[in-house]
Order: C-alpha cells, then structure tokens, then sequence
C-alpha cells in the first residue's frame, strides 16, 4: 500500500497515526489521540538484511528474474548511511551507487536489531523520524513504546543513536542533526555518542532494543548494575575504552590515541576498577601511579600491577582535547583526528595535597609544572567548566556561590 500525506493509518499495536509534512524533515508519523506512557506504538517490519562485510555493505536481493525465477544479488552499500536500492535488471555495483549519489532511485535507511541485522522498513515503520529529545523508544527487537505522555497531534519521534550499535564505526555512520529542540546535538552517530546522562535517561525508561542492552552489558562497568540490566554477562576489562582508540608509544612513554576520527562529546572510555583511598593508592614499579581521583580522599582505577590496562595510560596535556563527565566518563572536548594522542588535564581530576611534578606535555601554553592547587587557578576554571571530575566542579561552584 502506498501511503499519502495526510493519510490516517492504524498501526499494528492498534493506535491511530497520521502521515504529515512536518515542515523540516519531510513527511512524519503523527499522533491522533493522546498516546500514554509505556504504551506500545508499533511493532517495526520489514526485511531482514546481513550485512556482507565488515563495512556494513549488504547483500540485497533483487526482484526475481521473469525469465528465470532466480533472484541475483547485488552487494551494494554507500556511506555516511546505509542504503537499500530500488534497481533493475543486469546493474552494476558502480551503477548503483552513480544512481544513489544522484537521488534517481529511493535510498532507505534499516533499523539495526542485533550485532549484524536489519530491517529494511516498509510502511508507516519507514517514516517514524528522529528527535534528539524524543518521545518515544525501542524495547525487545523492535517493539517502539511511548517514554512518556504524547500529546494529541505531537510528532512521534526516537533517538536514532540508540538504535546504532558500537560496533558501527564513527567515519561509517552518522548524520547531521536539524531536529530542531532545545538540546539538539547537531550531529548524531552510535549509541556511545550520546551523553551519559542521555544513557542513563534511555536506561530508565527501558528505551532500548534487547541487543542494545546486551551490548550495554558487555561494557562491563557500572551500565550493567543499572536496575533492569542484570548482571553484565561478561567483564572485558575493568574499564571501557572506545574500539577507535588504542594505545600507543608516545613521547611520555605510553598513551592514547585516536584510530579514526572522534567528534566531539564522543564518548572516549568509562574508567573503572577499585575505589581506595586517595592515600592507599599504589605506586608501581615504574615508578607510576594510575588511578583517578573521584573525590575528596577518595580514587577509582587499577589496585594491582598484574590489572594494569590501556585506560591506565591517558597521559596529561595543558592544552587537552578531553575533559570529565561526571566521575567515570572521560569524553572528547573537541573533534579529535585520527592518529592524535588523547590527553586530558590533570588539573580538573586532581586536588590531592603535595601532588606536584614538573610538565612536558610540549603544549603551546604549558604551565611548566603541574600541581595539587591548579584547579583553583580562576583561568582553568574557566577554560574547563563542566570537564572537571564531579566533584572539583561541586567545589569550584561553592567557592563562586555567595555565602549565605
């Protein structure tokens, strides 16, 4: 059935939408009647794809062969989005994506519902956009719920990236944002691009399909003692570092860097490990010490040498392209390009007394030393508002806050 603006069509949960022009992004999915929270909307359908190789390219079939009956197969896949093709008879791989990338034939982007499968959306599933604020979101395979009361006439929209796995490299897929609310990204990529906070949002209201939640899982750090996750179904380490970094030999001796490209606010590793105080923590045989400082007395990382692991070795610059969030998500302050050492400053983690060392971070504007007091140096507070670990920001904002 071919669908019209306009047109009223009830879904296969049973509630009533309508097709309209939204406006901004073409036609949209539109609530009829007051739609209530945790409420089922639809049930996405479609074709189930595999992609053929480790760049997402799929493997499409073709109308059958009248002549024939046989259905060929082309393997077709143009990024930044995954494409389905309408094509004909006899096309080459390079006709089709001359055709894709001058607009004569349709291009659909599928729902991912496991690891390495798709859906090609047919029907009213084909035009549910994305909001960066959304209304609505995925539960089991591709079960779309209300996340809270939609209005009568609202637009139902969900959060694309949490519907794109990991796994889905940043320089494979992502888009430019206009969904226009307040808090818009601007540019949308996997899941891990999100805010924390917007992670733990998601998590609350069970917004996730059942693979998304296993992969969540397979972090292995605290997302997997959110309620409703269960135990995590294995650690791979005892932080989570981004499958686009990996470490290297830099000046400093170890570090971090960029595989591909990273945008800003991608998520760049969630630090764990055991929580000791600040006082206990041990200097290893090199002469270093690993963990983070996560509060007054209190710091978070590596407890043995034996557990000693690439997120142990983000090295400090005065000049950084990655700041806190909150006390365990280390995030890229900046777009970061492929090959470039991941460095924070260790001034918005660190206010242990008699910690001091002198700087060779090569920055243009080092500080020459590094030390236990620079956080209250009022320039830094500035340049790394809301990049310190939680708990130095909570101070600095006191220390701003007129007495009462």
């Amino acid at each position: 059935m071919t669908l019209q603006p306009d047109q009223l069509i009830t879904t296969n949960a049973g509630i009533p939408v309508v097709l309209r022009n939204t406006g901004r992004h073409g036609l949209g999915v539109f609530a009829v009647e007051t739609i209530r929270l945790n409420t089922r909307i639809d049930t996405f359908s479609g074709e189930r794809m595999i992609p053929i190789s480790h760049d997402f390219r799929f493997l499409l079939p073709r109308p059958t062969d009248a002549a024939t009956g046989n259905r060929s197969t082309c393997g077709c896949g143009r990024w930044p989005r995954l494409y389905r093709m309408s094509y004909g008879f006899g096309m080459s791989y390079d006709k089709c994506a001359d055709l894709v990338l001058s607009g004569l034939i349709r291009v659909d982007d599928p729902l991912q519902i496991d690891n390495r499968l798709y859906l090609i959306l047919e029907g009213i599933s084909y035009y549910f956009n994305h909001s960066c604020d959304p209304n609505a979101g995925f539960r089991n395979e591709s079960d779309l719920f209300a996340i809270r009361d939609i209005s009568a006439g609202e637009e139902i929209r969900y959060d694309y990236s949490s519907v794109v796995s990991p796994a889905v490299p940043i320089s494979v897929w992502i888009m430019e944002c206009g969904c226009g609310v307040a808090n818009c990204r601007q540019r949308i990529g996997h899941v891990l691009t999100l805010p924390p906070e917007q992670i733990a949002l998601y998590l609350k209201h069970g917004a996730f399909q059942t693979y998304m939640l296993n992969e969540l899982q397979q972090l292995g750090v605290l997302l997997g003692n959110h309620k409703g996750l269960g135990k995590a179904k294995h650690s791979l380490t005892h932080s989570w570092l981004s499958p686009f970094c990996e470490a290297r030999t830099s000046a400093g001796g170890k570090g971090i860097f960029a595989k591909a490209a990273l945008n800003a606010g991608d998520i760049i590793c969630i630090q764990g490990g055991h929580v000791m105080g600040s006082h206990d923590e041990p200097v290893f045989s090199n002469g270093g010490d690993f963990a983070i400082q996560i509060a007054d007395g209190f710091a978070l990382g590596t407890k043995y040498e034996h557990e000693l692991e690439d997120t142990d070795y983000f090295n400090h610059s005065c000049e950084p392209n990655a700041g806190w969030k909150g006390q365990i998500f280390l995030v890229a302050m900046r777009d970061i390009e492929a090959d470039e050492e991941v460095r924070f400053d260790y001034a918005t983690v660190v206010s242990l007394e008699g910690y001091d060392f002198s700087c060779l971070c090569g920055a243009p504007g080092c500080r020459g030393r590094v030390t236990c007091r620079d956080w209250m140096i009022p320039e830094l507070q500035k340049k790394y508002e809301g990049w310190f670990q939680w708990y130095l920001q909570e101070k600095i904002n006191k220390l701003k806050s007129p007495a009462k």
